[in-house]
């Protein structure tokens, strides 16, 4: 009986460890959104646009290019088109310059993955010291008989 429970804890540690991975992938993707709109903003103002000025000459409409620029999707089949009209390449919306800012962020972002990978291990670790100390008591049982 005592097994199936700790076989219950387990499970349960798993999900858990399982739900905060999916949570630390939004909000790398929400992160991601951000910076990809804020890089469509910032090249629409570079060339002197207004967004209904690029919505006009896109196959888009102003609204899509309002939820582009602020992180609500990215816009992925539209990078290219978006590229051509602002003259900058689809890597540079997706990655940027690389730079000071842009390497901070970047270990920001570092730090996040790191605080949330220490988190969903914990419960791993947990489970691994408690197996080894009742391997030892077993062990010390058998030496002692």
């Amino acid at each position: 009986m005592a097994r199936s429970t700790r076989t219950g804890g387990s499970a349960q540690e798993l999900a858990a460890s399982s739900s905060r991975s999916f949570r630390t992938f939004l909000l790398v993707q929400q992160f991601e959104a951000q910076q990809i709109g804020a890089r469509i903003a910032r090249a629409r103002k570079e060339a002197g646009l207004t967004q209904e000025d690029l919505a006009e000459m896109a196959s888009f409409s102003k609204r899509s290019l309002q939820d582009y620029e602020a992180g609500v999707s990215i816009p992925y089949r539209h990078l290219r088109e978006l590229g051509e009209l602002l003259n900058r390449t689809a890597q540079w919306f997706l990655y940027g310059e690389v730079g000071v800012s842009e390497s901070a962020e970047a270990d920001r972002l570092r730090q996040i993955v790191r605080e949330e990978l220490a988190a969903a291990l914990a419960p791993v670790e947990r489970m691994l010291e408690a197996e080894l100390r009742r391997l030892g008591r077993a062990r010390a049982d058998v030496d002692t008989s």
